[in-house]
């Protein structure tokens, strides 16, 4: 991002309320994801809150 850029930016954001600040920033942040890193980080966070609750169940078969 250019100087210019960033000043714009700063600027518009000294006017900008908390909450639209917040939304930018998530905005921004998320960008970089794909919908399979979403995905597979979602099914990552499934697969542990599974085990917090069947903590018993690890797999094995016996």
């Amino acid at each position: 991002m250019k100087l210019e850029e960033r000043k714009l930016e700063a600027e518009s954001n000294q006017t900008k309320t908390e909450d639209e600040r917040t939304k930018d920033y998530h905005r921004r942040k998320n960008r970089g994801l794909s919908v399979k890193q979403i995905d597979e980080e979602l099914w990552k966070l499934i697969w542990i809150r599974d085990m917090i609750k069947e903590p018993d169940d690890l797999g094995d078969d016996d």
